[in-house]
């Protein structure tokens, strides 16, 4: 069963224990995160990671607060208080903003009425709005 959350501006700072099986998807929950060489503290960092990257769990946690994860091609350990179960999924949507008349003005109007007494709508002012789902496979 798949659940959907959608993230609004939700602060992910989560202290909560994994107990995820090998292969379960989980993503970043910080701003970055460090993959390191080794479940040791003060190992080498392979890579920074950045919020909503995802991660396959390949273990179970063997030493405290740290987990062996997969990160694209590269294998390594996170802190384990910085990952939460789920993949992020982006989307991005076009939206209207506002439109530019055919007489030169401008209008925040975004619907049927929009320049209606300039002229009508010579093109719409558009920007891209990015989304953050994430999706918890069970």
């Amino acid at each position: 069963m798949k659940y959907l959350i959608t993230i609004v501006s939700i602060a992910l700072f989560s202290t909560t224990t994994l107990y995820g099986q090998s292969g379960t998807k989980y993503h970043v929950n910080i701003e970055t995160l460090n993959l390191h060489t080794s479940a040791s503290e003060g190992s080498g960092v392979i890579r920074k990671m950045k919020k909503y990257d995802n991660l396959i769990l390949l273990g179970k946690i063997k030493r405290k607060n740290r987990v062996k994860v997969q990160y694209k091609d590269l294998q390594g350990y996170v802190s384990t208080q910085f990952i939460q179960k789920g993949e992020a999924v982006f989307t991005v949507q076009s939206v209207r903003v506002g439109a530019r008349c055919k007489d030169g003005s401008s209008s925040k109007a975004t619907g049927r009425g929009a320049c209606s007494r300039h002229g009508g709508v010579k093109e719409w002012k558009m920007e891209e709005k990015k989304t953050v789902s994430i999706i918890i496979n069970n």
